[in-house]
């Protein structure tokens, strides 16, 4: 029967970081095991280790704060941008087409 108690890496090598790189980058454990060239174990142990699990993390809530600050500032400027394109529908012509003159 399989043990389910983890014995935590003594250190991330350089191996390590290329499994964590690609598991953000949603690659899927077996596919990092065949690039890499290990075991799919390892590429498990690796996630499960503590310090790679603070990495994942702190890496994907950055990025989640990020898209965050991204999407609203989009917004934002869609705003804005409507805002122009409003302001480019009240023009002279506008108005002379309804008898309004400057």
């Amino acid at each position: 029967m399989p043990s389910t108690y983890h014995i935590p890496l003594k250190s991330l090598r350089p191996i390590h970081f290329k499994i964590i790189k690609l598991y953000i980058k949603c690659w899927k454990k077996k596919d990092i095991a065949c690039e890499l060239g290990v075991s799919s174990s390892t590429v498990s142990h690796t996630l499960r280790d503590p310090i790679a699990k603070k990495i994942i993390n702190a890496i994907m809530s950055d990025s989640l704060h990020k898209n965050m600050i991204q999407s609203s500032l989009k917004k934002e400027l869609n705003f804005l941008a409507s805002m122009a394109d409003t302001d480019r529908d009240i023009s002279e012509e506008n108005f002379t087409k309804v008898g309004v003159k400057f």
